[in-house]
């Protein structure tokens, strides 16, 4: 944003000059203050984008909306949009909605573990099954989930091609190595065992280097690594519970993957369709909080009648069978 600033004062700058040389020249006193007006509107406009760029700068910011400070800008089903990012979790025997939150980071993935432990507080539970898709999906929320006794049930996304330098291609993604806890080693894809190097830091976590020495002869390198020093797999030091949480996905995920689309979509499309409220009116992270979740109340209640609804169709439906019964044992006991 500065450089752009700055090559708009430019522009200024040069039209002044022109305008100051056409005075000399020309007598055509109206067009002159016309451009001058405009030019005048192209400093005020410059002045407050140079403040706008110091407030951004002190507060650490790469982008800011001058209609709603606190919005971001998000990737939606209908395009890039400046807005906010919802959270609800809901509870699998009523399909309540038990909690909610109004979040400005475009992504999901920072607000899996404290709607968990909301949840989990607002039920009143100690066994919690936390569900959620591909985009909660972290080392850090496997971790956090199964240090809090929360048995999570979270998509991996899947690995794809990428055209990166330096990324291997899909079947050496590191997915693909094989790693045998008894012996502490790693088997590649092309059979060849990886021994253990060092560890390694990368922010505040650690992990443990694998290589090999066969990739200086191996026929597939190019595709597996650029690296003049050969392949290396770093493997972080709670790798066991991301490894345990596959084999649980992959062994009883499918279910609960369908189930959880029918527990936490269902309620965004009503909220949408059945009450209008694809969109806040309020601005302001406070506001459009407070505002959501009078949509979640509405929600909620709307919920809860269809809920007494069903129960007391049921109730009635079991009395009528009972009469029913009692009905035809008193005609056969006369005959």
């Amino acid at each position: 944003m500065d450089k752009r600033i700055n090559e708009m004062d430019e522009k200024v700058d040069k039209y002044l000059k022109e305008i100051e040389e056409n005075d000399k020249n020309e007598d055509d006193e109206p067009e002159i203050t016309n451009m001058k007006e405009k030019i005048e509107t192209m400093r005020k406009r410059i002045n407050e984008l140079k403040e706008i760029q110091k407030k951004m700068n002190g507060k650490d910011l790469n982008e800011i909306s001058l209609t709603d400070p606190d919005a971001k800008l998000m990737k939606t089903r209908t395009g890039i949009d400046v807005c906010y990012n919802a959270q609800i979790s809901v509870d699998d025997k009523y399909h309540l909605i038990v909690d909610y939150d109004v979040v400005n980071d475009p992504t999901d993935c920072s607000s899996m573990v404290p709607m968990a432990m909301n949840a989990r507080e607002i039920l009143k539970t100690n066994d919690l099954e936390a569900l959620a898709d591909k985009g909660y999906f972290s080392a850090d929320n496997i971790k956090t989930l199964s240090d809090e006794k929360i048995d999570a049930f979270i998509s991996e996304p899947k690995h794809g091609i990428s055209g990166k330098k330096g990324i291997p291609a899909p079947e050496f993604h590191e997915s693909k190595f094989t790693y045998n806890v008894k012996n502490d080693t790693y088997m590649c894809p092309q059979g060849n065992e990886m021994h253990f190097f060092g560890k390694l830091k990368r922010g505040d976590k650690t992990y443990a280097v694998y290589t090999t020495t066969a990739c200086t002869t191996c026929p597939v390198r190019s595709r597996c690594t650029k690296s003049v020093t050969g392949r290396k797999i770093s493997r972080w030091e709670h790798q066991a519970l991301l490894d345990e949480h596959r084999k649980k996905i992959l062994l009883n995920g499918s279910g609960r993957m369908k189930k959880r689309k029918a527990l936490v979509e269902h309620p965004f499309g009503t909220v949408k369709r059945a009450l209008n409220s694809g969109y806040t009116l309020l601005k302001g992270k406070k506001k459009v909080s407070g505002e959501f979740g009078l949509i979640a109340l509405a929600y909620n209640m709307k919920r809860f009648v269809n809920i007494k609804i069903e129960e007391n169709m049921t109730e009635n439906m079991q009395v009528l069978h009972e009469n029913r019964q009692s009905l035809c044992g008193s005609s056969l006991s006369i005959a």
